[in-house]
């Protein structure tokens, strides 16, 4: 495993952010962000901080890591769409227990 999957793989399950996960992701380089983890954990939808992930940015060739074309990203867009809006995919509620006259 790299060190950049284990950086991942090795995260607390807590929800509340973590300045040193941020830090350790941009150390190794797998995420890129202009300012500090701060800053990024501090950054409202507002007034946003743009993220890089650089293994999926295009290269300088202009080619980039995925080998579909434009015709292919709106079939992948409805695709992955419709399974997140996908009813058998939501929690069903518990039945409720039937009522005896």
């Amino acid at each position: 495993m790299s060190s950049s999957n284990s950086a991942i793989a090795s995260a607390p399950s807590s929800s509340a952010p973590n300045p040193t996960w941020v830090e350790k992701l941009t150390g190794c380089g797998w995420l890129g962000i202009p300012g500090t983890a701060g800053d990024l954990l501090a950054s409202r939808p507002e007034n946003a901080t743009q993220i890089t992930v650089p293994s999926l940015a295009p290269r300088e060739d202009g080619t980039g890591p995925f080998t579909f074309g434009k015709k292919m990203r709106p079939k992948l867009s409805g695709w992955a769409q419709k399974v997140i809006s996908d009813i058998s995919a939501r929690p069903k509620p518990p039945p409720q227990p039937a009522c005896s006259p």
